[in-house]
């Protein structure tokens, strides 16, 4: 193996551990103090498992999955990790979710078996928020995409290119087309693109946009960089819509149409509680606004109860998932990787196929 590719199967191994690490976090903050080191450690490693290859190396991984380890073993998480790491895949990190009708948000895995995920959900649009310069080759049934360079750090501007995404993402959607969003692992860089999209069409705050983004993409955890450029970006949407208001005073927070010009409908399959249609099979998962207080902090959902009462719930059909077809054969596609990185056997091939046969540093 060369000295590349054992470098690309160590990424592999440290992206499936970022993961899994993520969503045992998440799962235990609902009960006891958050595991802050833990979060830190955990967002550290996935950005360099992807970002650049040439940012990261073989040693720097294997520190940054030591630093996890170590913070999980202080937290007295060391055996809920383990057995975590032996669990065939992480239950949240499907390849794509849905956010809004004709609105996905993903990692770069979706664009591998020819776009297959993507052509089943009608995809036609595609904004690749990535660290590489050079954009991959897309079959015939893309017709649209937009290409952006950002690394996952808290130091990368991301806000210089939002009101160009927000533009594309809506131009595609009122002309009926589907647009996919992706990063890497879709956990940091694609979400943030959502957000923003959000708050800019439903006159929805950081808070409550980042809640309804991750109702739909359950891993969505935006680098503290990103949330403090969200933040700015929504001052400056406050900032645009003040003269309309007649200038001065603050904008009023409004959810929907009617902030929105009618532009974003509800997400596929929503209706308001109480409407006469019916909830969606599969479900009765609620999108309430923000979190408790207005805070946005945990960025990784909460219950109805914490919602303020004054925003109007939404009933959502759960997010789309891929077949067990799909998941087998990615399975197996990426068992064929050869080689033992950081995270050896199961571990590695199931980073594979969560990652694909393609560069993570994208």
């Amino acid at each position: 193996m060369s000295g590349r590719e054992e470098l690309q199967v160590r990424r592999r191994g440290a992206l499936y551990l970022s993961v899994v690490a993520q969503e045992l976090l998440e799962a235990e903050s609902s009960g006891v103090t958050p595991c802050h080191e833990g979060y830190h450690a955990v967002d550290a490693l996935r950005m360099a498992a992807t970002n650049r290859l040439e940012d990261v190396s073989v040693e720097s991984l294997a520190a940054a999955s030591a630093r996890v380890r170590a913070a999980f073993d202080d937290h007295g998480l060391k055996e809920a990790l383990a057995a975590a790491l032996r669990r065939k895949k992480p239950a949240k990190f499907e390849l794509v979710h849905q956010v809004l009708p004709r609105l996905y948000c993903g990692g770069w895995a979706a664009l591998n078996n020819d776009c297959a995920v993507l052509r089943r959900h009608k995809v036609s649009a595609v904004v690749s928020v990535v660290s590489s310069t050079i954009q991959r080759s897309l079959p015939a049934f893309i017709t649209s995409r937009l290409h952006v360079v950002v690394n996952d750090a808290p130091e990368a501007d991301l806000l210089t290119h939002l009101p160009r995404i927000v533009r594309f993402i809506d131009e595609n959607r009122m002309q009926g087309r589907s647009v996919y969003v992706h990063c890497g692992a879709g956990i940091s860089r694609a979400p943030s693109a959502c957000i923003a999209f959000v708050m800019s069409k439903s006159g929805l705050a950081f808070p409550e946009a980042a809640a309804l983004v991750k109702r739909g993409r359950p891993c969505a955890r935006p680098n503290e960089g990103f949330k403090d450029q969200l933040r700015a970006f929504e001052s400056q949407l406050r900032e645009s819509r003040a003269p309309a208001m007649g200038g001065g005073g603050p904008v009023p927070q409004q959810r929907g149409d009617a902030a929105a010009g009618k532009d974003i409908p509800p997400p596929l399959g929503v209706e308001t509680v109480g409407s006469s249609k019916n909830v969606p099979a599969g479900g009765d998962n609620r999108v309430d606004g923000t979190a408790q207080n207005g805070s946005d902090a945990p960025l990784c959902g909460s219950s109805p109860t914490d919602q303020p009462h004054n925003l109007p719930s939404l009933v959502v059909a759960p997010p789309p998932v891929v077949e067990e077809k799909e998941k087998r054969e990615q399975h197996q596609e990426g068992g064929r990787a050869g080689g033992m990185g950081v995270e050896a056997g199961a571990e590695a091939a199931v980073a594979a196929a969560e990652a694909g046969e393609d560069e993570l540093g994208v």
